[in-house]
């Protein structure tokens, strides 16, 4: 199910928001939720329209499905389709090791995201979507927030703002005095979704490291077989495209590269290792 925005233009102007959440991904709507539950005014942004896939390992971990379940949506996983996980495959160098996994899910963000979403707006949440979001400073005891779409623009205003919006994220970027601090050794992320997922099998997380890189794999609920790399950008320039970083980790562990990998769409990451000065004003 496709979601659109449930807040008109111009009222979300009128309103004193009590929180604004900008960027959609589970930690926003996470805590767009919970604030909403709360019975606080709040309003969700997210600069994409939905759906839209991100990179991502595209697995929950037993932590993620608790939290899941304490924000009401238990059974999310399962109703979109999610794939059990049962077991944990390492390769290095040639060899292998296999680990019982206690429980988790495979699912992709696509699919998870807008489903998270289309709950929390069937519960009430407002939200916009195709929103570009930048700092508007303090005033009268609230936080400005500039918003563009489109055409449209305008200004906001919440006593508390929660910036969701990632790695890469404008908002936050908008900040003064928010300083991103990246690691000069900081891994890049990428991922793509293959038809040709038939040597893994379903239920696995395969997880290949090889030089300065390594690769997780894993099939989603469309049997489709997801990778998702974190390699050094050196690698990344001397192998030329995504896919051969992807076949160099795989062919150095010694497993079978996808036949239609180099047919892969890929996004990407800015460094995974970067972290933002916290801003609290």
């Amino acid at each position: 199910m496709n979601v659109t925005s449930t807040e008109n233009w111009a009222d979300a102007l009128a309103v004193q928001w009590d929180v604004i959440v900008v960027g959609a991904g589970p930690a926003g709507i996470a805590a767009a939720m919970e604030s909403h539950r709360l019975g606080l005014r709040t309003l969700l942004l997210d600069k994409n329209r939905f759906p839209r896939d991100k990179v991502c390992g595209g697995c929950m971990n037993q932590v993620a499905l608790a939290q899941l379940s304490a924000l009401g949506c238990g059974e999310l996983p399962r109703q979109l389709g999610a794939v059990p996980l049962r077991r944990f495959v390492l390769g290095v160098q040639g060899r292998e090791v296999a680990l019982h996994l206690p429980g988790g899910m495979a699912l992709s963000r696509v699919v998870f995201d807008n489903g998270l979403l289309a709950t929390a707006l069937s519960r009430g949440l407002p939200f916009m979507q195709e929103v570009i979001v930048r700092d508007g400073g303090v005033g009268d005891g609230v936080r400005q927030l500039q918003i563009r779409r489109g055409h449209e623009q305008g200004t906001l205003s919440a006593r508390w703002v929660v910036a969701a919006d990632g790695l890469g994220g404008r908002y936050t970027a908008s900040l003064a005095g928010c300083i991103p601090e990246t690691r000069p050794a900081a891994y890049m992320g990428l991922s793509t979704e293959l038809e040709d997922g038939s040597a893994y099998a379903a239920g696995t997380i395969h997880m290949a490291s090889h030089g300065k890189a390594y690769v997780g794999l894993v099939r989603l609920e469309n049997n489709h077989l997801h990778l998702a790399a974190a390699a050094h950008p050196d690698l990344i320039r001397q192998a030329g495209s995504p896919s051969s970083v992807l076949r160099t980790v795989l062919q150095g562990v010694g497993w079978p590269v996808p036949s239609d990998l180099n047919a892969g769409v890929f996004h990407g990451n800015p460094h995974l290792t970067t972290r933002h000065r916290p801003v609290a004003l």
